[in-house]
């Protein structure tokens, strides 16, 4: 067993963990490298500053159904899940994300009602969690509902699985965003070195399915914050058809003075 599987079960952190198999090939490279810092636990977790917040960028005040979040007066995100393919240690949802969810078809209806309520939102993010750790008939669910709404023209998806389950890209998969007409699609990407053979054959079949790739990345201290890697990466992105789009800087949220400046 290697070093750092080991220590996973002796981590002392409130946030879960969870590492597919290909992350963890990557890690076996590089046990002390960007990926393995982006996703093994750290005792640094456990402090707390004074400026962090469980909810810092404020989504809560915007949540309109348990479900649905309306922060901007054309857009809505749809949380579809809480759990994601492997959990970032610094992610800004800790407080919701690696909860199991009720996936209850009734726990999304007051989400559709609203969006129908207000046909000013003509665009809605699925997310999470991330969306895509939900099989095809599921995601086939909340596609053919959206499209039963006539105001929204527009149904975008975030999603980390490039990084971390490229194998979740499938032929059946692009099948089911050709039919319902997906034509964007956020990837959270934040070092070249998740930019593998893998990641890159899944984005080309994303993009053979009409599907328009754009970045998210967080800048993150001794992860990306170096013009050589932030330049490489770009460039890895732009090479792989994926237009680079996002740059956040890591959100003040409890755990995560570690990865910022």
């Amino acid at each position: 067993m290697s070093h750092w599987r080991e220590q996973l079960h002796d981590a002392d952190v409130d946030h879960p963990v969870r590492i597919t198999a290909h992350l963890a090939k990557l890690i076996d490279d590089d046990p002390n490298g960007p990926i393995a810092r982006q996703f093994l636990p750290d005792a640094r977790e456990k402090g707390r500053r004074p400026e962090e917040r469980e909810d810092s960028v404020a989504e809560e005040p915007c949540r309109v159904t348990d479900a649905l979040i309306h922060a901007y007066p054309d857009r809505a995100l749809l949380m579809c899940t809480q759990e994601c393919a492997a959990y970032c240690r610094f992610c800004f949802r800790k407080r919701l994300v690696g909860q199991p969810a009720d996936q209850d078809d009734s726990r999304f209806e007051a989400a559709f009602a609203y969006l129908r309520q207000h046909p000013e939102i003509h665009d809605v993010i699925l997310s999470g969690g991330d969306p895509l750790i939900l099989p095809d008939e599921r995601l086939d669910f909340f596609l053919t509902r959206l499209r039963e709404i006539p105001s929204v023209r527009v149904v975008r998806i975030h999603t980390r699985v490039l990084t971390a389950l490229p194998q979740r890209i499938t032929p059946a998969f692009c099948k089911l965003l050709v039919r319902h007409d997906v034509m964007y699609m956020n990837c959270h990407i934040n070092h070249p070195d998740e930019l593998t053979e893998e990641a890159v054959a899944a984005a080309g079949e994303l993009r053979h399915a009409g599907v328009a790739l754009g970045s998210q990345t967080v800048l993150l201290k001794g992860v990306n914050d170096s013009l050589a890697t932030m330049r490489a990466l770009c460039l890895g992105l732009y090479h792989a058809g994926i237009q680079p789009y996002y740059l956040f800087h890591c959100e003040s949220v409890a755990g995560c003075a570690h990865f910022r400046p």
